[in-house]
């Protein structure tokens, strides 16, 4: 029978730890859709005139659903990327040690305990220059502070061969990306795809308060923000982009 339970390295299962973090994202999605409001969307007048006129997006519903879509995409992401890293995070240990975000032990290949101090990123093109030297400057302090100990880079989505050009040249340290990282915090070569069909039996099972699917519930935010939007800036025409631009800027 194949094991599709998640454990950190000494076996412990921390499947329904996993879950839970995964089921509370879900439910700040629903929440934050649900309370959403034109308001908050803030749109940049002259980029939505710009976009909007390039892209023939001319009514008021159909701006609506731009914005929309854009937030939805943004505050998704974001969301899921702290997300990713608290996941991370169950199968390590938090430090306390300045420059690393969690610490694990792991016998090196002679047999011998090290612990690793990890610094998490999201995903493969999230690291700049600036911010490959400061992870290599905090890693450092964190590698000083405890002799024998090791550094590294943990990116929790996306290949090696992907990491961005200037992640591996100005990155002191070594990284793990992808897959990768999941097994070398877990041990389980399988881990990521575990991970996998956890995320499908959570996102095929889910529940809302509601009682609303996420696509029921955009199309109804949708039908709320257009009838907002309508009464506030108008239907279409150079009157709604006026009052759009008024309001805006």
């Amino acid at each position: 029978m194949v094991d599709d339970r998640i454990r950190k390295i000494d076996g412990t299962d921390i499947t329904l730890e996993i879950q839970e973090i995964m089921i509370r994202y879900l439910k700040n999605v629903f929440k934050n859709l649900r309370n959403l409001h034109l308001d908050d969307l803030t749109p940049n007048p002259l980029l939505m005139k710009l976009v909007g006129t390039a892209a023939e997006l001319n009514s008021a519903h159909q701006l609506v659903e731009y914005m929309l879509n854009a937030r939805i995409e943004r505050s998704t992401s974001t969301g899921f990327g702290m997300t990713i890293q608290k996941i991370a995070t169950a199968f390590c240990e938090k430090t306390g040690v300045g420059g690393a975000d969690i610490s694990i032990v792991k016998e090196n290949d002679f047999g011998v305990p090290v612990r690793w101090y990890i610094q998490m990123k999201s995903g493969p093109n999230t690291v700049n220059k600036d911010i490959c030297i400061q992870i290599s400057s905090d890693l450092q302090s964190a590698v000083r502070r405890a002799p024998g100990s090791a550094g590294l880079l943990g990116i929790t989505y996306g290949k090696a061969d992907r990491v961005s050009g200037i992640t591996q040249q100005y990155l002191s340290f070594d990284f793990e990306a992808g897959r990768d990282f999941w097994e070398f915090i877990s041990n389980d070569p399988e881990c990521y795809r575990k991970l996998w069909y956890l995320t499908i039996s959570i996102a095929e099972n889910f529940e809302d308060r509601g009682g609303l699917t996420l696509k029921e519930l955009i199309e109804l935010k949708r039908e709320e923000l257009t009838a907002e939007f309508l009464s506030k800036y108008g239907e279409s025409g150079n009157q709604m982009w006026n009052n759009f631009l008024e309001e805006n800027m």
